[in-house]
């Protein structure tokens, strides 16, 4: 977590969700935990400071809407 976060094949990793629902519509998508955590850093190898993300698996935050059907 602390030094793969810096590796591009680890940060374009996709992230899935699969979701079937008849009475409900897909409203939003977002990506969470991409930010470093505020204050927190770690030391590298060559003794520089880096942030430290929450985890090296960023989330999805969905938002989901019931379906009015007509």
């Amino acid at each position: 977590m602390l030094k793969g976060w810096l590796k591009p094949e680890i940060r374009k990793r996709p992230d899935r969700f699969l979701c079937r629902l008849r009475d409900f519509k897909l409203d939003s998508v977002e990506m969470v935990g991409v930010e470093p955590i505020p204050g927190v850093t770690h030391c590298d190898d060559k003794g520089g400071m880096l942030p430290v993300l929450p985890s090296h698996h960023f989330g999805l935050l969905l938002t989901i809407a019931p379906q009015i059907h007509k």
